[in-house]
């Protein structure tokens, strides 16, 4: 570990009550210094996280269209329902054809 010396320039009053709390050690400076660091090191992971789900999301539903875009392409190419007037023309086969074997 290297030796920095810092030398700050604070209102007397502030440097009064920090020297009576004792702020003013190097122990406590160093603490201070590592918690901000460790404060800016997550801020700056918290926006790469955000950044990383936000192009996630986008991603999902840039996939999610396509996909619907695929079914609305299958279900052009389906054939239509069964209408009433071709049930009615089976039943109506299916009786002759019973009829017939009578």
């Amino acid at each position: 570990m290297s030796n920095v010396e810092i030398t700050l320039n604070i209102p007397e009053e502030l440097a009064k009550n920090a020297r009576e709390f004792g702020l003013l050690t190097s122990e406590h400076i160093v603490a201070l210094l590592e918690a901000e660091v460790e404060r800016a090191i997550m801020g700056f992971a918290t926006e790469e996280v955000s950044a990383v789900r936000a192009e996630r999301r986008e991603k999902d539903r840039d996939e999610g269209l396509r996909r619907m875009g695929e079914i609305a392409t299958q279900l052009r190419e389906l054939k239509p329902p069964i209408t009433l007037a071709e049930i009615e023309e089976g039943i109506r086969a299916a009786r002759d054809q019973a009829d017939s074997k009578s």
